[in-house]
C-alpha cells in the first residue's frame, strides 16, 4: 500500500492481468482502506461509481466483485463463497478472519521504537505515499495524511539520532528525503544547517537558509519561524 499497490497470494504476485479489470484492483484498494468495516451495495457504488445510477453502478459493482474474487482465489470452486471478501446479506467488506498482512502495519509498528536499527527498517517500507493512485477520490486522504506525516516524524527523529553520533552525511541524506516529500519543510532545513555548520561549510549554511526562504515565500508566502533565522544567525556567526 505505500507506493504502487501490489497484492500478493502467498508468495505470488497478483499480475495485472490476474485482476482483469482495474476496478477489481481499486475495489481491493477501497476495502483495505476500510479493513475492519462492511459496507453495503449503496456506499460501495457512491463511492467507486459516484456519477452512475443506481442500477448501472450496482451492475458495475456485481462486475468488480467478481474480478477481484477470482484474482484472490482462482481455484475457488463455483457455488463456494468468497473467503477473503466477506458477504453478509448486503454488506461487503474484508473478512476478518482471513491472515492479510501489509506493509502500513509494518512501517506504523516500527515508528514506534526508538531504535535506529527499527528506524531505518520503517523508512525502507515506505516506497511512496499510501494507496498513491487512489488520487481522484477522498476516501484514502486522511490516512494518506497521515502516514505521510508519520514518515516525516520518523525520518527526522531518525536524523536527530544521527546528529547526536555525529553522522552528518546521513543526516544530511534523511533531509533531502524529508524535502522531497514536503519541500517547505522547515525542520530539515534546519538540520541540513547544522551539518554544513559542523562541518565548517558556512557558506553553504547561507545558501541553505536562502533556499529555506525561498521556498517558503513562493510556495507558502511566508517567511522562516523565528526558530529557524535565529538558528541560522546562531550559525552563520
Amino acid at each position: 500500500t505505500l507506493g504502487p499497490f501490489e497484492v500478493s497470494r502467498g508468495s505470488s504476485l497478483i499480475s495485472p492481468r490476474d485482476w482483469q479489470r482495474e476496478k477489481a484492483r481499486q475495489l481491493m484498494q477501497f476495502f483495505v482502506n476500510s479493513r475492519g468495516k462492511l459496507f453495503t451495495r449503496e456506499q460501495i457504488c457512491d463511492r467507486m461509481w459516484p456519477h452512475l445510477e443506481g442500477d448501472a453502478a450496482t451492475q458495475n459493482l456485481k462486475v468488480a466483485l467478481n474480478a477481484l474474487n477470482r484474482a484472490l482465489e482462482p481455484n475457488r470452486e463455483t457455488g463456494i463463497s468468497s473467503f477473503f471478501i466477506l458477504r453478509r446479506e448486503n454488506l461487503y467488506g474484508l473478512n476478518p478472519a482471513a491472515q492479510i498482512s501489509l506493509d502500513v502495519d509494518d512501517f506504523v509498528e516500527l515508528c514506534k521504537s526508538d531504535d535506529e536499527g527499527d528506524l531505518k527498517e520503517a523508512l525502507s517500507i515506505y516506497e511512496g505515499d499510501y494507496l498513491c493512485e487512489v488520487t481522484e477520490d477522498h476516501w484514502a486522504n486522511d490516512k494518506r495524511e497521515s502516514i505521510r506525516d508519520l514518515y516525516l516524524t520518523t525520518a527526522m527523529k531518525l536524523a536527530g539520532l544521527n546528529i547526536k553520533a555525529a553522522n552528518w552525511d546521513e543526516a544530511v541524506k534523511l533531509s533531502h528525503d524529508i524535502l522531497a516529500v514536503d519541500n517547505c519543510n522547515e525542520s530539515a532545513f534546519r538540520v541540513l544547517m547544522q551539518c554544513h555548520a559542523a562541518r565548517g561549510n558556512r557558506a553553504t549554511v547561507l545558501a541553505v537558509y536562502q533556499r529555506c526562504c525561498l521556498i517558503l515565500r513562493e510556495d507558502l508566502d511566508v517567511e522562516p519561524s523565528a526558530e529557524t533565522t535565529a538558528l541560522y544567525h546562531q550559525l552563520s556567526t
